[in-house]
């Protein structure tokens, strides 16, 4: 065996961090999925709209987060994806949701959800006892992506071939539940849940098509509030939009906005992208600037949320918020519209 390297000791699953000036690198997906996702209801809408026959199996209505006893503060920590508990067809099931937006394959994925799938079966030792059966966990990833990347591997298959072929059914056996994010109809756009329209801003969010449409669009996105469940989403989504589409005219943007309470992020969201040049059309220029400038939009972005949703700021709280990374800032855009209070949201 050859000695370890510091890259061999990294959580399971992790890569090389990607290039924070690729236009796809905002804050932005994944803090989308996890703010409508987290909410049971949502997920169950995703799965109707992107599963039906999973969908048929469990009983969507009564999927829950799973409870503070089972999943606690130190395993979220160590749990990066949503977890819920649910029945299949009648019996405990444990779904684990992940996203994956990405034009690579996450190195070693099987691996990490092993970890994680170990872990919650522990957990749930600890919390309920051990004399009955564990629940299944059935990771769903949700990908949006070049379908050209293939299958998901199979825990076994991270394992060298030949002791696979010799040890068969011997190993360990784990794979998600590949839900792929495409097919979403245009009339998504405006359905009668949060979950539709959310899935169908997110598959076309790079699409240049929709630019033409940029008010309809607005407006179909900042009305999901009223729809159950879509409190305080409007302003996430609208946000997504204005920052991370490349073709949608920011005037058209705030002129959808015009009056309403949205106006205000929008204008923020629209400086962040004329800060970071994309508006004029800038494809050159030094990369370190651009991350820089991205950084600080991001973070006037979420100080302008935070206010929208909890109120004007504490210099503590604004100070706090300039000391983020592009990173912190999209975990704390991420816990935005499940946390209480401002700080819940920027730790």
């Amino acid at each position: 065996m050859g000695a370890r390297t510091p890259k061999d000791d990294a959580t399971p699953g992790s890569e090389d961090p990607a290039d924070d000036t690729h236009p796809s690198r905002f804050p932005g997906h994944d803090a989308v999925f996890r703010g409508v996702f987290h909410d049971p209801w949502h997920l169950a809408g995703l799965l109707r709209l992107l599963d039906p026959d999973l969908a048929a199996e469990l009983e969507l209505d009564g999927i829950e987060v799973a409870d503070a006893t089972l999943v606690g503060a130190d395993l979220r920590a160590r749990i990066p994806d949503l977890v819920f508990q649910a029945h299949l067809r009648g019996h405990p099931t444990l779904l684990l949701l992940l996203f994956e937006h990405q034009r690579t394959r996450p190195k070693r994925l099987a691996l990490r959800l092993a970890v994680e799938v170990i872990r919650l079966h522990e957990a749930w030792d600890r919390a309920y006892g051990t004399s009955g059966p564990l629940p299944a966990v059935l990771p769903l990833l949700v990908q949006h992506g070049p379908a050209a990347l293939g299958p998901v591997d199979a825990y076994e298959d991270l394992v060298d071939p030949s002791a696979k072929a010799a040890l068969g059914a011997h190993l360990l056996r784990l794979q998600p539940r590949i839900i792929r994010l495409e097919g979403v109809p245009d009339a998504a756009l405006h359905g009668p849940s949060v979950a539709e329209r959310t899935l169908w801003a997110m598959e076309r969010i790079d699409d240049p098509s929709v630019g033409a449409r940029g008010r309809e669009v607005t407006r179909a996105l900042v009305e999901a509030k009223h729809l159950p469940h879509g409190e305080g989403l409007g302003i996430m989504l609208l946000t997504y939009l204005t920052v991370g589409h490349p073709t949608i005219d920011r005037d058209d943007v705030l002129e959808a906005v015009r009056g309403l309470p949205e106006e205000p992020v929008a204008m923020s969201a629209a400086e962040q992208w004329r800060e970071e040049g994309r508006i004029q059309g800038r494809a050159e220029g030094e990369a370190r600037g651009r991350v820089e400038g991205r950084v600080e939009g991001a973070r006037r972005t979420l100080v302008a949320i935070l206010g929208h949703r909890f109120g004007p700021l504490a210099p503590e709280q604004l100070a706090r918020v300039e000391t983020l990374d592009l990173e912190a800032v999209e975990r704390a855009t991420g816990r935005l519209f499940s946390a209480s209070t401002v700080d819940e949201v920027i730790g």
